[in-house]
């Protein structure tokens, strides 16, 4: 499979230009719930002086964005130019791109014309609420760029942004995913039709599935297979949070203070020592606390696992999974350090450049042995 960087003009989508860059020179990233990357390192020194000045022409930043394409018709990454980084030595330009979230760091959830009026929507889901500010975003002057919006759903939330307060686009848009069962995000960039140019499709997830995932069965790597597309699988381990014993602390002073305690110390009979933690909360609610006490203490009593896989492009083929995924991995008898078994978990990041191989940084896991 073959990636090519592309760029194009940001306000309409339209390609310009493929940038000339080597299979070294170039690298991208998909995110979940922020910015990926688009990075080209341009030779500009063994280009002739016409092409190279109508090149630097269209990796004006912010006016451009890069996108990173594969032959099969998929944008990977595709955002808006920032960087620009010459060196005189080598002649070489690289030129950097975030993708579309990073756009909203510099635009603020602001009436359109700019009346001192605060703006609120209610009866919503949260996704619905994302897109009411990105509507509202692109609909100043100059704001307009090539998006396919989410259709509306109802729900039961309310939000209100005082225009005193100035809050960023992408703030605020965070703050949705952030919450409890708040939404996934993301600005996933396609071909137009024609395939001349490239838009950006808002995806969010609902209030009765918040997570954005694939349709159907999970994307499968097996460590075992022969001629399997995994070649290198690491695994970090991280026994800082881990506790025997949980404390929780509520809203107020001193003695009035509300606490809540679990424990399990089973462990200690098998030799471990005794861990515990304290963490806290706003809640005043004993049973609210109970459940954070319960919750915390399920999730700190083995230690966190940290996946990281390097595949090739094929099987399946870069482009048809993305951050949100669902992914399990297959280990088989004999593995010298993991103990075999079907381990499942999201994936967060998926990177690489335009050589053949890719890059997967999966969500952190409970250790399950």
């Amino acid at each position: 499979m073959t990636i090519r960087i592309m760029a194009g003009l940001l306000r309409t989508g339209e390609f310009l230009t493929q940038v000339p860059t080597t299979k070294t020179g170039a690298s991208w990233a998909m995110s979940l719930n922020q910015a990926g990357t688009v990075e080209a390192t341009v030779p500009l020194r063994s280009l002739p002086d016409r092409a190279r000045d109508g090149l630097l022409a269209n990796l004006e930043p912010w006016r451009c964005f890069l996108a990173a394409v594969t032959d099969a018709g998929r944008v990977l990454e595709a955002g808006p130019i920032q960087p620009h980084d010459y060196d005189d030595k080598s002649g070489h330009l690289k030129v950097g791109a975030d993708g579309l979230w990073s756009l909203w760091d510099h635009r603020y959830v602001l009436d359109p014309t700019l009346a001192h009026v605060d703006l609120s929507w209610s009866g919503l889901s949260l996704g619905t609420i994302g897109k009411r500010i990105v509507e509202t975003a692109t609909a100043h002057d100059g704001g307009s760029l090539p998006l396919v919006l989410p259709d509306d759903i109802a729900g039961t939330h309310e939000r209100v942004y005082p225009w005193w307060e100035y809050g960023k686009v992408a703030e605020r848009l965070k703050q949705l995913v952030e919450v409890q069962r708040g939404p996934d995000i993301a600005f996933q960039p396609r071909l137009t039709p024609d395939g001349l140019g490239l838009e950006w499709v808002m995806r969010t997830g609902t209030d009765n599935d918040p997570l954005l995932h694939q349709v159907g069965a999970d994307w499968q790597w097996d460590r075992g297979a022969v001629r399997s597309p995994l070649r290198l699988l690491s695994v970090k381990r991280d026994p800082s949070k881990m506790a025997f014993r949980q404390i929780i602390t509520g809203d107020g002073m001193e003695d009035d203070r509300p606490i809540s305690l679990a424990q399990d110390l089973t462990p200690t009979t098998d030799g471990m020592p005794l861990l515990e933690s304290v963490e806290s909360t706003n809640a005043t609610d004993q049973a609210t606390l109970d459940g954070y006490s319960s919750a915390y203490l399920q999730a700190a009593r083995r230690p966190w696992q940290t996946w990281a896989l390097a595949t090739d492009q094929s099987s399946p083929e870069v482009g048809l999974y993305r951050p949100g995924d669902w992914a399990t991995v297959h280990i088989p008898q004999g593995h010298i350090y993991l103990t075999a078994g079907e381990y499942r978990t999201r994936i967060l990041e998926v990177s690489g450049g335009l050589d053949s191989k890719v890059n997967l940084q999966l969500a952190p896991t409970l250790e399950n042995r």
